[in-house]
């Protein structure tokens, strides 16, 4: 799948510790943004997305885990708050306009960080 790390981060600001943070952070949103792109192919199977749930769960963990260190404001920490709460409504409800605003906050997500 991925190299991301599942370490939660010491909060350490030295500058190496953010550099990898960033780059854990960076991974995720992309690795969320892929599989969330996969999950709406309409000929995946209930298995599939099932596999592709817990991957963007897994990012969703990452992001969480680092957001506070890489994010450079609190308006970085809420869109991915935002991520988070729009993800699940999603998953409740498959609409597009959900789908829409997952879009939305991972532009937000990649100008942030």
């Amino acid at each position: 799948m991925s190299d991301i790390s599942s370490t939660p981060p010491s909060h350490s600001n030295q500058p190496e510790d953010v550099q990898k943070y960033q780059q854990d952070f960076a991974k995720s949103v992309e690795l969320f943004r892929q599989a969330f792109q996969d999950y709406n192919h309409p000929d995946n199977d209930e298995a599939k997305k099932a596999k592709l749930e817990e991957v963007m769960e897994q990012a969703l963990t990452i992001m969480n885990q680092t957001a506070s260190t890489v994010l450079k404001e609190e308006k970085g920490r809420v869109s991915e708050e935002r991520l988070n709460q729009d993800y699940h409504a999603f998953i409740k409800e498959p609409s597009q306009e959900n789908h829409d605003r997952i879009m939305t906050d991972l532009e937000q997500l990649n100008e942030e960080s």
